[in-house]
């Protein structure tokens, strides 16, 4: 071989190997607490990941191939404890283990809400559940199936979560998933026998189309800080005026994305004594109303307020609250009975938005307040009052010094 021929070879071997080490691919390493939307810049894709996806520091590396997706982990495991899911500009992916990735597969899903969020569930293979999102952005028109059949979410006498499936010639029953093995661990703790933690939804055959309405789009060259590295990025008042003593009932939540820095306020003293009690805007901005009614029962937040800033990034949620809301606003449940966030009115800082509760997924009269950037819970709240969020942490009227500035 003459060195001519020796140097063009291993020039073509090197540039072979380049190529081959640059291949688009994109990796980010996850730990138990990992959770959200994670931008894959290089592949134009968007991860979804739930809390305990892994349960060690794991790296994920996705590479695209001809017919789907590449998927190796660092360290080696066989599978993650609960599914991801990825979504780029053709397809949507179910993760769950090392080797290809194809996108999820066609037929009938069952689509419920369990508790914490809306899970999918093929109606032939049952082993095909994971979690599509929660039910803020939920709408039952995002739902389309050919063919009848009946379906009850039943609470059998033992407090399961259960789906009846009645057809023309069958009749069959699936566990939810509160009792698969890959979810069970989130619903420990939850009181599971409140009719409105559990109902069934609808039917799907397009189950892609779905996914990618829930989940609002980031844009890719956000700049977010990592979840709880800053505080909010907008002053908030504290969402109740100084009539009443108030603690905090429930401290950071951590449960799912939209919930991860969500705080639950109560009036101390006794229970039952947060029920009608004023709720005050957070901030100034766009109020916003919906009612979370499934066949006759409010679920998850209830009745829900959100006051959205000018910036239409950031917003507040202000979740089970009473009926009397609507007619504070001259509205009946009529009129907010379509599962949509229903505008309403601007709104300045510390402006009675709403009225505290009991409605949906609670097991008393409380105030829900979330902070959102982009339907995510990402900053942590900071109250000129308040910078403690343990459970059972005192707002005694008497220690505030914010209470001039609220209109009685």
């Amino acid at each position: 071989m003459s060195r001519f021929h020796f140097h063009f070879y291993f020039l073509l071997g090197f540039i072979i190997l380049n190529l081959a080490s640059t291949q688009t691919s994109s990796s980010v390493v996850l730990t138990p607490e990992t959770h959200g939307r994670i931008p894959l810049h290089d592949i134009s894709a968007d991860l979804f990941i739930g809390y305990g996806t892994v349960n060690e520091p794991t790296r994920i590396s996705i590479s695209p191939e001809k017919d789907g997706l590449r998927i190796t982990f660092q360290p080696l495991i066989s599978s993650t404890i609960i599914p991801m899911l990825l979504m780029d500009a053709a397809d949507t992916y179910i993760i769950d283990a090392p080797g290809t990735a194809i996108p999820i597969p066609e037929g009938d899903y069952l689509i419920y809400f369990d508790t914490v969020q809306v899970f999918a569930q093929h109606s032939e293979k049952r082993e095909i559940l994971f979690s599509i999102g929660m039910l803020e952005n939920f709408h039952p028109d995002l739902l389309r199936r050919h063919g009848d059949s009946d379906v009850q979410a039943v609470i059998d006498s033992d407090g399961r979560h259960i789906l009846i499936v009645d057809s023309t010639d069958s009749r069959q029953i699936f566990d939810s998933a509160s009792l698969h093995p890959r979810y069970a661990p989130q619903f420990i703790g939850q009181a599971l026998k409140k009719p409105a933690a559990f109902q069934f939804l609808g039917w799907s055959t397009e189950l892609s189309d779905v996914i990618r309405a829930m989940f609002q789009a980031v844009p890719f060259d956000a700049d977010l800080p990592a979840p709880g590295e800053q505080e909010s990025p907008i002053p908030l008042w504290l969402p109740f005026d100084c009539a009443q003593d108030w603690i905090v009932s429930w401290g950071f939540h951590h449960s799912t994305q939209q919930n991860r820095y969500a705080v639950d306020f109560a009036v101390s003293g006794g229970i039952g004594l947060t029920q009608g009690v004023p709720v005050r805007a957070a901030h100034a901005g766009t109020l916003y109303l919906k009612s979370f009614n499934i066949n006759g029962e409010y679920i998850d937040q209830g009745i829900a307020a959100r006051v959205v800033h000018e910036d239409r990034i950031t917003s507040t949620e202000y979740g089970h609250l009473d009926a009397s809301t609507f007619a504070f606003w001259n509205l009946t449940a009529e009129d907010t009975d379509s599962f949509e966030w229903i505008e309403v009115a601007p709104v300045k800082a510390g402006e009675i938005i709403a009225f505290a509760g009991n409605t949906g997924y609670t097991t008393g009269a409380h105030l829900h307040f979330v902070l959102w950037t982009y339907d995510q819970s990402i900053y942590r709240p900071v109250f000129d009052s308040l910078r403690e969020f343990e459970r059972g942490f005192a707002l005694p009227a008497s220690r505030r010094n914010d209470c001039a500035r609220y209109p009685f």
